[in-house]
């Protein structure tokens, strides 16, 4: 029935994976690392205190933040004569057989 509109291609209700249902392809990986979780934030830890650096000791503390809080949201500038955002959208159809 390939082609027919409604089966092939777009999203159809009730596809795909069911909210809450853990990635069965990652599912390993996550628990075989979630043993290191607390001895990283330990070594983090001690970072922060013993970092050689203040670069180090910086970058410590940045990642126990982005752990906790979230990364910060990254803010977009553009050049006026050259926008990130499309200005116009066109549709060119082209003849095959020309």
């Amino acid at each position: 029935m390939a082609g027919k509109q409604g089966r092939s291609g777009g999203k159809r209700s009730g596809s795909g994976r069911k909210v809450g249902t853990p990635n069965k392809v990652t599912a390993d990986l996550k628990k075989l690392t979630l043993q290191y979780v607390p001895k990283a934030v330990a070594k983090l830890e001690w970072l922060i205190d013993n970092g050689e650096t203040h670069q180090v000791q910086a970058m410590a503390c940045r990642e126990i933040i982005d752990r906790a809080h979230g990364k910060p949201s990254q803010v977009l500038a553009g050049d006026p004569d050259n926008p990130l955002i499309p200005s116009k959208i066109e549709q060119i159809i082209v003849d095959p057989k020309s």
